[in-house]
């Protein structure tokens, strides 16, 4: 990576591309990426560059953000992202990455700095790319296919419907916001403020 800079941040959200797994589970880091643009803060599109989708935006605090969906598949999530991280000059403990995680019920929202991917194939492709497990993680949960009806790869890739998929959606949102918050305040005091277990059904 060239000399990197103190002063750019980078959100990427993980998924796969295409119309066919637009809506499922597997996509939600690719919703939050969708809720920074249109809810946060109102960027008109996203450009393309080195196979990835991203946006631009100067922070109050000066520094600037790069938002970023990497349109390789979900297992070359850090071969995709890593030669415009490198562009951009963005170090990896500066570096978020949102991602569904199936060891949290759906609903739930965590966030880490470095530790395991829990086999995770778009973290340990970027952990492989970016030569460091130490960048930020915002886990979306999804929640585990019951044991014996579903595989879990059947299952991040089907879509989810009616109030799983509505609760979904306003994790991914919340996801953004505690992204957000990280670069803002911290880890801990965004732990504090969005950090929760499960939606009450």
């Amino acid at each position: 990576m060239h000399e990197e800079s103190d002063n750019v941040w980078a959100i990427l959200g993980l998924g796969n591309p295409g119309n066919k797994y637009s809506n499922t589970r597997h996509n939600v880091g690719f919703w939050s990426a969708d809720a920074l643009r249109e809810e946060l803060f109102r960027a008109s599109v996203f450009l393309t560059k080195f196979n990835c989708e991203y946006f631009k935006f100067s922070l109050p605090s000066k520094q600037v953000l790069i938002v970023i969906k990497p349109l390789g598949y979900m297992n070359l999530s850090g071969e995709t992202a890593y030669p415009l991280l490198n562009f951009f000059k963005v170090p990896p403990r500066q570096t978020i990455v949102i991602h569904d995680d199936v060891d949290l019920e759906t609903g739930a929202v965590k966030a880490k700095l470095g530790g395991s991917n829990a086999g995770h194939h778009g973290l340990d492709s970027l952990e492989t790319q970016l030569g460091t497990k130490e960048f930020y993680r915002v886990r979306i949960g999804i929640s585990r296919a019951v044991e014996g009806q579903r595989d879990v790869s059947s299952w991040v890739l089907s879509a989810p419907k009616g109030q799983e998929a509505e609760c979904l959606r306003q994790t991914a949102q919340d996801g953004a916001k505690f992204a957000l918050e990280i670069i803002n305040s911290g880890l801990s005091t965004a732990t504090q403020k969005f950090s929760r277990g499960a939606f009450t059904k």
